[in-house]
């Protein structure tokens, strides 16, 4: 609270990024619905950007799919805000004026949710026997029973290089897996060697291998016509001759009824 100021500012309410979330926009008065591309959701507002810019005071039915579980979050709202020009020209803020009890839960949710997703877990420390130093971590949840604790291990990121000491060559990281053996986990690595020209071309010409036919194609000999040209007959074109086909019809009758 600034009291020397006279003024107290409320904390800002939580917003929740919208990225890549389409929202269906009706204003009021038109039958026409247009699209805008979301920016973020809060408790009392939706930001968004769109190509049609509503004008300020006016009032739009907005519908988009929850990001959480693809059901579908209804508002109607007024615009209060809009920028005709400038880095942001485009975007657009609308103040709730009405969301039914089931949609307003679905927002909170979402908002809820997306706050135990940035909140930074707390960490804690390891000491386990036989381990010179201790396993720094991050808490994922703890009980009176249990703890469970999470360790990134960026130097195992996919596609990190690799030095074989003993042959000297080097590879990338492809895959990792992880196998118990009885109680004691280990660490499957999968490394892709680098392949130098003479292995590359050793490769291809396996690979070459594989695609020839197991006996060699016959050979057809061909006889030239000592300089003759082919001749080609000429196309014949059908025509439909309905006078024809009516006559046809009649004396097939006639033998039939013989």
């Amino acid at each position: 609270m600034n009291t020397s100021a006279g003024y107290y500012q409320a904390p800002r309410q939580p917003r929740v990024p919208l990225d890549e979330v389409l929202i269906k926009l009706h204003p009021e008065g038109f039958h026409q619905e247009f699209e805008a591309d979301g920016i973020n959701v809060g408790a009392g507002g939706l930001s968004m950007r769109a190509s049609v810019l509503p004008e300020v005071g006016s009032m739009l039915r907005c519908q988009l799919d929850n990001p959480a579980d693809g059901a579908a979050i209804e508002m109607i709202g007024r615009v209060v805000w809009a920028h005709e020009s400038g880095p942001h020209v485009g975007e657009f803020g609308i103040r709730f004026t009405h969301l039914s009890d089931r949609d307003q839960t679905h927002i909170e949710a979402l908002i809820q949710r997306w706050g135990r997703a940035t909140t930074q877990a707390p960490l804690v420390q390891l000491q386990l026997d036989g381990v010179g130093s201790p396993i720094v971590a991050e808490v994922q949840s703890e009980t009176e029973d249990g703890l469970c604790v999470e360790q990134a291990l960026p130097f195992l990121a996919i596609g990190r290089s690799v030095l074989n000491e003993s042959s000297g060559r080097r590879g990338h990281l492809e895959a990792i897996e992880l196998k118990m053996d009885e109680s004691t986990p280990k660490l499957v690595l999968s490394i892709g060697y680098e392949l130098d020209g003479a292995s590359q071309a050793l490769a291809g010409g396996d690979s070459d291998r594989d695609t020839l036919p197991d006996e060699a194609p016959l050979k057809i000999q061909v006889r030239e016509s000592g300089g003759e040209g082919r001749t080609h007959d000429a196309p014949r074109i059908v025509r439909y001759d309905r006078e024809a086909e009516a006559a046809a019809t009649v004396s097939l009758r006639d033998r039939l009824g013989a």
